[in-house]
């Protein structure tokens, strides 16, 4: 079970969130108990901005007529390659009113919280938090009705929560060391990826190391490629690309990898993406892009099926031309593959994707970046106590906000909270219990980057996703004193 602890300890202090929603009502639950999102009436209002109890709206916020309090069914899912419900989370609701209703989801993954919510009363918001073991842990933060009806994890009225993967850890996964045989050459860059939470294989040479999840077989793509960086371009050489099944190991081990002798059969795409204007940042003048390829089953996992063999910004600078390889491995069309075209604009400290359905397509790309938040408290490389109000501002104004709380050199996830369109800023409070993340994790920080995700519930199988995100420089939180 990958990181439950840290998913379970981070959450309660999470929770403590603004009006957090990370659920909603049950996919499936008896009918009679199931309470449609829009079944009563939410007042009108702007943009708000999220900050502990003190919720900024606009004045004509007030309900005009108060409305019997309705239940919230809320159902947790997890995220392919293995959908389905998530028995024993724990769900935090927060009401309107700031009561707190904590719940075990039963076997169904499905929790009901009876005549909880009255959306007359107080700031009209509530916060939903949950947490499962080996997942991460997932909020939403000060969404009132109209914003979770709003939400593209909305079908009929009922509210689907998937979790994403938990991100294999170096306390939790497996690592498979061994080497690469037949390397063109040993200065080679080489790669492997997994269809499971994993840890994947860059490196340089003959030497291999892979950390997955335990207990899951699983699918692998290797390459070996030749790659030349000058300033904001680079090329690459695809000498070798093999692909096989693993199956599921238990314990460390060794691994072997032969690239063969023949130069893999690629597919090709060549044309151009745009390069959005930031008058406020330097994503137009000092990043570098990526295009990669890949087969994806959850929120973040799958093994590599290609990349940009050739990647310069154009004379003009408006566009960055690519030309992008890719194998098809057999998995990769099945019934279950999602393959998906990632383009990306990565500077020093921020970064912005977008995702499209499918293996890539030639000549300019429909790809829309969106601009990265400016962090304003704490401010960029800054740090502040963990307790102390989040704040940026952002140009995507239609896009959610979403906090990121990340641990160690790799960047692990270890919560995440989405916030209404508009919000500019949250405050954490108290979660469940009262836990202490900080002691729980053996650590004195952690860090923080905001984002702004495009919600699409069609991506993952379905279980909902970022379609284009972008992220903030980061910053430290510390444990409050």
């Amino acid at each position: 079970m990958l990181r439950a602890t840290r998913a379970a300890l981070f959450i309660a202090v999470l929770s403590s969130l603004p009006a957090c929603g990370d659920d909603g009502p049950s996919m499936g639950a008896d009918s009679d108990t199931d309470v449609a999102i829009t079944d009563t009436v939410l007042p009108d209002g702007g943009a708000d901005s999220v900050a502990g109890d003190t919720v900024t709206t606009d004045a004509g916020d007030a309900a005009d007529t108060a409305t019997p309090p309705a239940s919230l069914s809320v159902r947790i899912l997890s995220a392919p390659p293995s959908p389905g419900p998530l028995p024993g989370a724990t769900v935090l609701l927060v009401d309107p009113s700031g009561a707190r209703h904590e719940q075990t989801t039963d076997s169904d993954g499905a929790v009901t919280f009876a005549d909880a919510v009255d959306w007359s009363a107080g700031d009209g918001r509530v916060t939903l938090a949950v947490v499962a073991p080996g997942y991460a842990a997932r909020a939403l933060a000060g969404f009132r009705q109209a914003d979770l009806a709003a939400l593209p994890w909305v079908d009929g009225g009922e509210l689907r929560l998937p979790l994403r993967h938990p991100e294999a850890g170096p306390a939790d996964a497996v690592t498979l060391t061994g080497t690469f045989s037949n390397l063109v050459d040993e200065s080679h860059t080489t790669l492997v990826g997994a269809s499971v939470p994993a840890v994947p294989h860059r490196g340089v040479g003959a030497d291999l190391e892979l950390s997955v999840a335990p207990g899951m077989a699983f699918r692998w793509v290797a390459f070996e490629l030749e790659e030349a960086v000058s300033g904001r371009s680079v090329t690459r050489t695809i000498h070798r690309a093999v692909d096989g099944v693993h199956s599921a190991v238990g314990a460390d081990g060794a691994w072997d990898v032969n690239l063969g002798t023949e130069s893999p059969t690629l597919s090709t795409a060549a044309g151009a993406f745009p390069i959005p204007d930031d008058p406020d940042g330097d994503l137009d003048t000092a990043s570098t892009a990526s295009v990669e390829v890949a087969f994806r089953g959850d929120w973040a996992h799958g093994p590599l099926l290609g990349v940009a063999t050739d990647l310069r910004p154009a004379a003009d600078g408006g566009t960055f031309e690519f030309e992008v390889a890719w194998v098809t491995p057999a998995f990769a069309t099945s019934q279950f593959a999602e393959v998906l075209t990632t383009f990306a604009l990565t500077t020093p400290s921020t970064r912005s994707v977008a995702l499209v359905d499918g293996f890539p397509t030639a000549g300019s790309q429909d790809v829309a970046l969106l601009l990265p938040p400016r962090l304003t408290a704490p401010p960029s490389a800054g740090e502040q106590a963990f307790d102390e109000v989040v704040a940026w501002s952002s140009a995507a104004a239609d896009a959610y906000p979403m906090v990121v709380y990340t641990q160690g050199p790799d960047a692990l996830v270890v919560g995440e909270v989405f916030l209404p369109p508009g919000a500019s800023e949250l405050t954490p409070f108290e979660g469940p219990g009262g836990a202490d993340p900080f002691s729980a994790l053996g650590v004195t920080s952690l860090d923080l980057r905001v984002g702004v995700c495009e919600l699409d519930a069609g991506l993952y199988s379905g279980s909902g996703g970022c379609r284009r995100f972008a992220l903030s420089a980061s910053a430290t939180v510390t444990a409050p004193e």
